[in-house]
Parts: structure tokens; C-alpha cells; sequence
């Protein structure tokens, strides 16, 4: 008796650790666990405003002038949200992940080469955010403590993977748990740094300020566009939640037209 009971505790508790890791990613999402555009678009936000992001602004800003700036931002997140519209109604439709929708257009064979292609530039963004998140923190300990080198990088970059890919093994739920509570924190921020650098430095100061590497507006908007087109392809990832195809464009829109320009714009003054 005492070994059935244990048995059926055992087998409750890895049924739901089973239901905490789901993420369908070999099936089609249930209609039960679908999200509406709102939430969808929430999780491309917590996705699209990082220090990447900041830094690509930083970019483009010093290759241009304020507006010009302004407008090729403006640009390459519309591009980023045609494509991202495209390719989430595909998930929205399929209600399957990136790599299993593509198998329509690919085939199951040659699906596999393409599925390699998206891992290999997953797997560098991964990289490039581990290295600036690393780097970033490591300096910011260093300018509060006043110290130099307080803590190295590699530790950092190391603990960032680990939570990074912890929230990443649960998959699509604690990603949007996360980018719930995260997002409104991260528009906080920005607007009170917003407000203070404008209240310094006028924005007809900003306006002002000429480029240290002048380009022109069309090699802009291909930056902005080009840093964030895997997540635009990627879009049935998160997209595959959706309540319906519709639902899966306007989280594309609202993510995508939103963060965008928020963070790159943010970083350009």
C-alpha cells in the first residue's frame, strides 16, 4: 500500500514537472494554451529591448545625424515587422515552431539544413548577448564600488547562460511570465533616463551633433533591419501561441513597431 502511494506521488510529481516543461515543440500548440496579440507582443518586447539593442542605437547614431537616425530606425523596424507579420501568421496558422513550420516550404529532409542555419544564428546572438551582458555588468560593479576589475567578465557571462538557458529549457510560459514583470520595469527606465539626458542635453542640442562616421540612410536601415532579422524569422517560436493567425500579425506589430524603435531610439541620444 505504502509503495503504491509512493509510486503515485512519484508519478504526480514528474507529471507536473512535465506539464511546467511543454513547450510543443514537436506538436502543435492546444487551443487551452493559446495568448491573445497583447501577450504575444509582450514577449517580443522583453526579446527586443536589451543591451544589443542599445548598442545597434549607438551605432546608427553615430553614423548620422539625430533624424536621419530617427527615420532609418523608423524604417528598419517597419521591414522587421512585414517580415515578422509573415512568418508569425505562419505559426499563428500551424500553431508549430519555426523549424517544424518550415518543413511546408523546405520538405522533412531539407528542413534539417535550415534548422541548422536557425541554430547556428541563435546560437550567435546567444553569444553576443552572454558577451555585452558580461561585459556591461562587469563595469557597472566597477563604476558603483570604484574599483577596477572587481569582477571579471567570465563568471558573469557564465551565471548570465545559466539563467538565460533555465528560462529558456521551461520555454514560451516562463518567458512570458518573465517578460510581464520585466517589460514595464525596462519602460520605466527608459523613460526616467529619457527625461534626464533630454533635461541635460536639449533635444535641438542632440539634433545638433554631427556624425563621427556619416552613412547613408539606406545603409542604416539595413543595420537596424539586420540586427534583429533572425528574431523576425524566428517569429512562429512565439507566434505559435496565438489565438489565431490575426492575433500572431499584431503581436508582430505591436512587438516589433514598439521595441524597436524604443530601445535603438532611447540609445541614439
Amino acid at each position: 500500500m505504502a509503495t503504491s502511494q509512493g509510486r503515485s506521488t512519484v508519478g504526480g510529481t514528474a507529471g507536473r514537472l512535465d506539464a511546467v516543461l511543454e513547450d510543443f515543440g514537436t506538436k502543435p500548440v492546444p487551443d487551452a494554451q493559446t495568448r491573445s496579440w497583447y501577450q504575444m507582443g509582450l514577449v517580443v518586447w522583453g526579446v527586443s529591448v536589451c543591451i544589443p539593442a542599445f548598442m545597434l542605437g549607438g551605432a546608427v547614431g553615430s553614423m548620422a545625424t539625430f533624424w536621419t537616425a530617427f527615420i532609418a530606425i523608423a524604417l528598419g523596424s517597419v521591414i522587421l515587422a512585414v517580415i515578422a507579420s509573415g512568418t508569425g501568421s505562419v505559426g499563428g496558422f500551424s500553431r508549430m515552431s519555426t523549424a517544424m513550420s518550415a518543413r511546408f516550404a523546405f520538405g522533412t529532409s531539407a528542413n534539417i539544413l535550415f534548422a541548422l542555419l536557425l541554430a547556428i544564428g541563435a546560437f550567435g546572438w546567444f553569444g553576443i548577448q552572454l558577451e555585452v551582458f558580461g561585459q556591461a555588468l562587469s563595469a557597472g560593479i566597477d563604476v558603483v564600488s570604484g574599483g577596477t576589475n572587481v569582477v571579471s567578465k567570465l563568471p558573469l557571462v557564465i551565471v548570465g547562460g545559466i539563467l538565460m538557458t533555465s528560462t529558456a529549457l521551461v520555454g514560451y510560459k516562463a518567458i512570458e511570465k518573465l517578460s510581464l514583470v520585466v517589460v514595464p520595469l525596462l519602460l520605466i527606465l527608459l523613460l526616467v533616463t529619457l527625461v534626464k539626458v533630454v533635461q541635460e542635453h536639449p533635444l535641438s542640442e542632440v539634433a545638433a551633433v554631427a556624425p563621427q562616421t556619416p552613412a547613408s540612410l539606406g545603409m542604416l536601415v539595413s543595420v537596424v533591419a539586420g540586427g534583429m532579422a533572425v528574431g523576425a524569422v524566428i517569429m512562429p517560436d512565439i507566434s505559435r501561441y496565438s489565438r489565431s493567425s490575426g492575433h500572431a500579425v499584431g503581436g508582430a506589430v505591436f512587438g516589433f513597431l514598439g521595441a524597436s524603435p524604443s530601445s535603438s531610439s532611447w540609445r541614439c541620444t
